[in-house]
């Protein structure tokens, strides 16, 4: 929800607001290291809608007055859950993502508009790979003391 009095930025009579959901796209156009998203990707852009029959449409910037943007996801597995692993991340136009914290289940708020998804940190997989070795040593280890047996006789 963008809040009451805000404002575009340069001052335009006309704009075009553009909300978007990317879905099963997401992890496609957007992904995050050590995290995954458990929410589709979703944008909200505005621009210049003055001229909607050109073809470059200028980005505009919002103030709101210092008061935040809510994303609100609907439909998440997390409703309710108060996790403090639980964040909000922003993906930003050149490519930066910043990670925020959750003050309302399913809710991110901002000061700038863009994409946003809701993520956890991935879970740390155990490394098993020490057993195999542990377990192919001593089978080794079986194998050759069992040969030097037979072969003492």
């Amino acid at each position: 929800m963008i809040p009451p009095r805000t404002l575009p930025v340069p001052y335009v009579k006309r704009l075009l607001i553009i909300y978007h959901n990317l879905g099963n796209w997401s992890s496609s156009y957007y992904s995050l290291s050590g995290y995954s998203m458990v929410t589709p990707v979703v944008g909200l852009l505005v621009y210049d809608a003055s001229h909607l029959s050109g073809k470059n449409l200028s980005k505009l910037e919002l103030n709101t007055m210092g008061k935040p943007i809510s994303i609100e996801f609907q439909g998440s597995m997390l409703v309710g859950q108060r996790d403090q692993r639980i964040k909000c991340a922003f993906f930003g136009g050149s490519g930066e993502v910043f990670l925020s914290e959750m003050s309302l289940p399913n809710v991110c708020f901002s000061t700038n508009q863009g994409h946003f998804s809701i993520v956890v940190p991935l879970e740390k997989k155990q490394k098993i790979w020490p057993l195999w070795v542990v377990g192919f040593l001593a089978g080794f280890v079986g194998l050759i003391s069992g040969i030097g047996r037979d072969s003492g006789r």
